[in-house]
């Protein structure tokens, strides 16, 4: 049971991970273009 949910968290970070990058690369950008 917990080996499942520990695959289910894996998961989830994994998932979150590729927009969280795409969100930090646009505001980064934003910042830049304001300095």
């Amino acid at each position: 049971m917990k080996n499942s949910i520990y695959d289910m968290i894996g998961a989830l970070l994994v998932a979150l991970t590729i927009p969280t990058m795409m969100v930090v690369g646009i505001i980064a950008d934003s910042i830049f273009h304001l300095v």
